[in-house]
Formats: structure tokens, C-alpha cells, sequence
């Protein structure tokens, strides 16, 4: 699978049941997902089953088992969130996902095999999560949950499928990267746009010095001459400009 991977012009996989590295030129992250129904058990396959590993993802279930999911640390990925109830996943846990840095899994591989509504209910869910996610900021990953080579797709094929819900090639491109490297260009992202914003408060303040001291200026070439009402006093050292 990781020759085939390469093939289609991806770098990196994520595989589960398979130690971290890398063949053919394909990095190989080690994932384990977890399936348990109670955040209890979630609890324990951290401890017994996630250690080591690069990538944990945790099957979503309801709103309170999603929010108490995504506060644990260990926990990279939230997946499957079209299969959860309606109401699982809403701007509260979405705000709770950015600040925890957790990623949101689109699914693709019901977007290939199912038909009719069952289809329709994924995409409109998928766009509802991907306005969420513009807005709040967490990152996202898209995945095909290939389970043989048959079910690989390449990038351009990814961005394909993502566009019947509304994402960008571009953010396509970004959900590909790990958790980690959203991350990491999301903060130096913000740490760009703050130079920018200081360098122009910068430029703001020396222009602010400058308009204080043109006026100071201008007020102390005035003296009262009778004629105009110039508020330099009448001390003799300057000289009325007619304003």
C-alpha cells in the first residue's frame, strides 16, 4: 500500500497495527483508533493500548462524550462524526476542539460508497462541520480509511471529493498534514500576522511623535500680535504666521 501511495503522490500514510517509519520513501505513521462507547473506556486505551504511538483517533459518539473526549490529553483526532447523533458536534465543542488543538476527521470513503440520501446526509453534515471549522479554527484532517489499494485516492482525487462539500483545494492540501504541522503553520501564521500588526503600530507611533512635535512647533512660532489670537503668549520669540 505504501508503494501504491507514492505512486499517488502521497508522502506520508497513516496505518494502524503498524510499528512508525519508513518504506519506499513513504512515512508511516503508527495510529490506533479507538471505538469504546464510554469516555471511562477511552480513558483506559490511553493507558493501555495509545502509548507510543503518532496518531490516536477516537470514534465520536454524543455531545457530552465528545466534549469529555476532547479535553484528554492524548487525544489527536475525533472521527467519524457523521455516523454520531444530531447535535453532537456544535460551536461549543467546536471552540473546545481549537483550544485543545484537537483535529476533526473528514471521512471521504462514504462519499464513494454509499448512494442516494444516505450520501446526501454525509455532505451536508461535512459542510456544517467545515463552517464550524472556519470559523473557530481547529484543524482538520481528510482521510479515505482505505483499507486495501483499491480505496486510495491521490491528493487531486481527495480535493475532488472535498469540493462537493465546500472545501478548498488549498484547504484540502492543509487536512492532509498531521495535527502537529496544522498546527505548527497555524502558529506561525498568527506569529506573522502579529509583526505585521506591530510593525504597523510601530509606524503608527512615530507618526503620532511626528504630528505632536509639527504642532508644538507650529504653536511656538505664534505670539498674541493683535490681529489673530495665535495662545503663544506674548514673550516676544515668536512670530505670528497669520493663522
Amino acid at each position: 500500500m505504501a508503494v501504491e501511495a507514492r505512486e499517488m503522490g502521497l508522502d506520508s500514510l497513516a496505518a494502524v497495527g503498524v510499528p512508525a517509519g519508513e518504506i519506499r520513501g513513504v512515512r508511516v505513521f503508527s495510529t490506533v483508533v479507538i471505538r469504546e462507547p464510554s469516555v471511562k473506556g477511552v480513558i483506559a486505551a490511553l493507558r493501555d493500548t495509545a502509548k507510543g504511538r503518532d496518531l490516536v483517533l477516537v470514534d465520536a459518539g454524543d455531545q457530552a462524550f465528545n466534549r469529555a473526549v476532547i479535553s484528554l490529553r492524548g487525544v489527536d483526532v475525533l472521527r467519524q462524526v457523521h455516523r454520531a447523533p444530531n447535535g453532537a458536534f456544535t460551536h461549543v465543542t467546536a471552540r473546545m476542539a481549537a483550544e485543545h488543538g484537537i483535529a476533526l476527521e473528514f471521512d471521504l470513503h462514504p462519499l464513494v460508497q454509499h448512494r442516494g440520501w444516505p450520501r446526501q446526509r454525509v455532505l451536508q453534515t461535512h459542510a456544517r462541520l467545515l463552517r464550524l471549522q472556519r470559523k473557530y479554527g481547529f484543524p482538520c484532517t481528510v482521510a479515505t480509511n482505505a483499507r486495501s489499494i483499491l480505496d486510495l485516492r491521490s491528493p487531486r482525487e481527495m480535493a475532488a471529493l472535498s469540493r462537493l462539500f465546500g472545501m478548498g483545494e488549498e484547504e484540502t492540501l492543509l487536512a492532509l498534514a498531521t495535527p502537529a504541522e496544522q498546527q505548527a503553520r497555524t502558529h506561525l501564521a498568527h506569529a506573522e500576522a502579529a509583526a505585521r500588526i506591530d510593525a504597523i503600530d510601530r509606524v503608527r507611533a512615530r507618526v503620532g511623535v511626528a504630528v505632536r512635535r509639527a504642532r508644538i512647533l507650529r504653536v511656538g512660532r505664534h505670539r498674541v500680535c493683535g490681529e489673530h489670537e495665535c495662545g503663544a503668549g506674548a514673550d516676544g520669540d515668536g512670530l505670528c504666521i497669520g493663522v
